[in-house]
């Protein structure tokens, strides 16, 4: 006797799929929620068992107060500056190393791509004191010049590889063109693989952005005083018998806002940048 096959239908499935999305976007956004609903209520009815949600108590003077504060102000200049810096660098340079590897031949072409793809592998706790000890002997510490120059060597790595996969695509008949025209090889990559990949360097230079923008480990260790970013600062509102909630979550809520923003706006090129810039073999 045959066992009968038991199929879930078609609508139940897209019902469950459905109910898995909202149940994973809950879980994500759970967080997030209530980070920004700790920011605008006060303490005391967060304290309570179980939380008071009194909507009505919501504040949004205390962000006011923390963009006025100097600290703040100083420390997101600090993250804005070396956040840009370290994305044009890094996909400026990376460019130009995923379109060597792309367009020339010699040997130990895949060996080098292996490479790259295995310092990724490492983890960046054992890059700290190297980086230190050159920084000291640089004169770079506490300085924006170390702390991009480190995001790079740790960056530069993952843009060359998602870059190679764009530019080894786009055929070479256009460059050609280009250089019957007159154009050099550097001129050609601005003027014509550039504006081809351009879904590419706006999704490495947001990776670049966002990865910098919330690192802790290098700029816990290599900026003293001047160069102090936002989640460095965030982090010494913890002292040790006591946390100030409120502004931590302030903090957070202003230091996710601009990534936020930033992913919005530019989702399109993300997608596009991971789903097209893979690399074939």
């Amino acid at each position: 006797m045959k066992r009968r096959r038991f199929i879930i239908p078609e609508q139940m499935r897209r019902l469950l799929l459905h109910l898995l999305n909202l149940a994973w976007i809950v879980i994500v956004l759970a967080p997030v929620v209530w980070m920004f609903i700790t920011s605008v209520l006060p303490i005391a009815l967060l304290m309570k068992v179980p939380p008071v949600l009194d909507f009505s108590q919501m504040s949004f003077a205390k962000y006011v107060e923390t963009v006025k504060n100097e600290d703040f102000q100083r420390s997101f200049v600090n993250s804005v500056v070396v956040a840009v810096g370290t994305s044009v660098i890094s996909v400026t340079g990376g460019a130009m190393g995923a379109y060597a590897i792309a367009r020339y031949k010699f040997r130990g072409k895949q060996s080098l791509l292996l490479l790259l793809l295995g310092t990724q592998m490492a983890p960046g706790i054992i890059m700290v004191i190297p980086s230190f000890l050159l920084l000291k002997a640089m004169h770079l510490l506490d300085t924006y010049a170390g702390l991009i120059l480190v995001h790079v060597a740790f960056l530069s790595p993952v843009v060359i590889w998602l870059l190679y996969g764009f530019f080894r695509d786009i055929p070479l008949s256009l460059e050609r063109a280009a250089r019957m025209d007159g154009c050099t090889r550097l001129q050609a990559l601005r003027l014509v693989v550039a504006p081809l990949s351009v879904n590419g360097l706006a999704a490495s230079a947001i990776y670049c952005f966002i990865s910098t923008w919330a690192s802790f480990l290098f700029p816990l260790v290599l900026a003293l005083r001047k160069t102090l970013t936002l989640p460095i600062v965030i982090s010494g509102f913890t002292v040790m018998y006591d946390l100030d909630f409120t502004k931590g979550a302030r903090y957070g809520v202003l230091v996710a806002l601009p990534v936020i923003l930033i992913t919005l706006l530019a989702q399109k090129y993300v997608i596009k940048g991971i789903t097209e810039g893979a690399v074939k073999q």
